[in-house]
């Protein structure tokens, strides 16, 4: 909060939830599993792409594709493979 004395660029701190809190969010993504997060925008982006069928068939096919080779990719354990 700002005091009535202070200056334009001073405060105690207290403004700071109004932007610090946004990139705490951030943070706590960055400490998600990547595999799951880039599973879950995958089958967004999947889901999304099948509203784009009757318009762009052939593209949204192949963005559809791409999206579950990505699922797959993520989903499956490296190190069962090496």
């Amino acid at each position: 909060m700002i005091s009535p004395q202070s200056t334009i660029g001073e405060s105690d701190g207290g403004g700071c939830e109004y932007f610090c809190k946004p990139a705490a969010g951030v943070q706590h993504l960055r400490a998600a599993h990547p595999g799951i997060v880039g599973i879950a925008l995958a089958a967004v982006s999947a889901a999304a792409n099948f509203l784009f069928i009757p318009r762009y068939p052939v593209w949204a096919l192949i963005i559809i594709a791409f999206d579950a080779a990505v699922i797959w990719a993520l989903a499956t354990d490296r190190r069962r493979l090496a």
